[in-house]
């Protein structure tokens, strides 16, 4: 379900760059996400008056539908008035022309 979610996220950011598109969750937690022309990723856990956990920030990130750099990005901590936020932005790694290339010749009869 999670995985779901976020892969509409990631579309609808890259169908609209530079807007911000969120989803509220059980339990209030919201996951903006957002992705530049220049194509860097920024993802905001936030809730009203109370901090997303660790475990929501790692929850999120296991679930990440698409390749994160290595090590996969920290959450920045900060409030915003009443809302408690985890933070993060990251260029999507390029893919390994190598490891494409080796995948292709693995699939060749």
């Amino acid at each position: 379900m999670l995985r779901h979610v976020l892969d509409l996220l990631i579309r609808d950011a890259n169908a609209a760059r530079d807007i911000r598109h969120k989803t509220l969750l059980r339990g209030g937690l919201v996951i903006e996400f957002y992705v530049t022309a220049a194509g860097e990723n920024h993802l905001l856990l936030w809730r009203y008056q109370a901090a997303p956990s660790d475990l929501e920030w790692t929850t999120v990130m296991r679930r990440w539908p698409q390749p994160l750099p290595d090590p996969a990005p920290a959450p920045h901590p900060f409030k915003n008035g009443q809302h408690y936020c985890l933070s993060a932005h990251w260029r999507a790694p390029r893919p390994d022309p190598f490891k494409a290339e080796l995948s292709t010749k693995e699939a060749a009869p």
